[in-house]
């Protein structure tokens, strides 16, 4: 028996793993270093960073595919807020709004349908002052959307099924089974009502809908049973999907198809876009394995994957129209991320996992001159598995500004916020 199964029997997988943990960030040091080591911005003159944080709490954005500033005042960003104690995505979230003038957060709203790391799906409404956030339906035994209006300071459910995705126009959002996704990937579905799909590698019932926030209304686009039957594989093991992004123009709806064969127990992620008007899905990329995502503008996307034989990282601008793609060739690029385009520039803004050193790197990615790093955040390996913080860069639609989720301050989570100026003329 070894030194680690040992310890694993001894007190248990969980404790075991903390204590790990705990070794992890003792031996990186961080306990003697100052806030510099563990936040660290280069020297770029136009470059400025605040912090949001509470004492005894949890605060983050979510996922980075949603705008967190409030598109009728540029100075309030929509949080999550959580006990630091908290383990597990049970019990309720707070949603709130942080003031970035004067740093005080006013919870607004509360959940019980997050994850930790897409929080509750809380966004923004583009026509009315408000939020759309996810959360648990006691009568109809399920999740929802809900609306929180600023103005009557109220409530509403506005779909009968939980969102992953709302059209820029409000019209309508895209879903898929929570409960399924989070049993197959812990850390983006919610954990309230059971999978009663567990057993069905690919069922009928479950997987791509479109869901009216006019009259409440949904249809299933594409099923897990019709995805899995367009495959060449024999075999399909479980699946699920995730990672869904309605197209800018609402005409179409990218998303990944993951899946697994019964002799392999490793992931295939798969890349598709569904086209309303033609009422069709294509798959994009089937070969290599694809990762994270943006889009760029009605038609293109960026995604970041790494290739089915030499396991290279990369980044490619995928035509959902043509079917085609080009790579962003950049030694730079190597490394997975979450990529989040820039709105005034022509590039894209990024970030990294941990290095050997526990240090998360953000940077710019200008599409003439390539890389420009622009900060390191440490990353608390006591923040492990589905609790692990990515940096999820949050780009402003209101300023040039970008919202990082982090834990490298104090060992919970806070949110930074980097103003960019122009770092192309430092």
């Amino acid at each position: 028996m070894t030194i680690k199964s040992a310890v694993k029997a001894l007190v248990g997988a969980r404790r075991a793993r903390d204590l790990r943990a705990m070794v992890q960030f003792f031996s990186a040091g961080q306990i003697w270093r100052g806030r510099d080591a563990r936040l660290q911005v280069f020297d770029f003159p136009k470059v400025s960073i605040n912090v949001i944080q509470e004492r005894d709490s949890h605060v983050f954005c979510g996922y980075y595919d949603i705008a967190p500033d409030n598109p009728f005042n540029p100075d309030e960003v929509l949080v999550h807020l959580l006990d630091r104690r908290a383990r597990k995505a049970e019990g309720e979230i707070l949603l709130c709004v942080a003031n970035i003038k004067d740093g005080s957060i006013a919870p607004l709203a509360s959940s019980k349908a997050w994850c930790w790391q897409m929080g509750s799906r809380a966004r923004w409404g583009a026509t009315k002052e408000g939020f759309y956030y996810n959360d648990c339906h006691p009568v109809l035994g399920g999740y929802c959307c809900k609306w929180f209006d600023r103005n009557s300071k109220m409530s509403d459910v506005v779909a009968p099924k939980a969102l992953y995705d709302i059209s820029r126009d409000e019209a309508f959002g895209v879903s898929t089974d929570f409960s399924r996704l989070d049993r197959l990937r812990p850390g983006y579905g919610y954990c309230n009502y059971p999978d009663g799909t567990q057993g069905d590698y690919a069922p009928n019932g479950v997987g791509l809908e479109r869901v009216s926030l006019i009259d409440g209304s949904t249809s299933m686009l594409i099923s897990l049973e019709e995805l899995s039957s367009m495959l060449p594989e024999s075999c399909i093991g479980e699946s699920y999907i995730n990672h869904i992004a309605i197209s800018p123009n609402g005409k179409r709806v990218m998303f990944f198809f993951i899946w697994t064969t019964e002799q392999s127990p490793g992931w295939k992620a798969t890349l598709w876009v569904y086209d309303f008007a033609l009422e069709k899905a294509r798959c994009l990329e089937n070969n290599d394995q694809v990762s994270h995502y943006s889009w760029i503008d009605d038609e293109k996307m960026i995604v970041t994957g790494v290739t089915a034989g030499e396991r290279k990282g990369f980044y490619r601008v995928y035509d959902s129209v043509s079917g085609g793609y080009e790579t962003i060739r950049s030694e730079s690029l190597a490394r997975d991320g979450h990529p989040t385009i820039s709105r005034l520039w022509r590039g894209f803004y990024s970030d990294t996992y941990p290095d050997d050193e526990y240090m998360q790197s953000f940077f710019f990615f200008d599409m003439e001159s390539g890389c420009l790093p622009i900060a390191r955040f440490f990353h608390d390996p006591r923040m492990y598995g589905e609790r692990r913080c990515d940096l999820h860069p949050h780009y402003f639609r209101s300023s040039e500004t970008v919202a990082l989720d982090t834990t490298c301050l104090g060992g919970k989570r806070s949110v930074a916020l980097i103003r960019m100026g122009d770092v192309r003329e430092s």
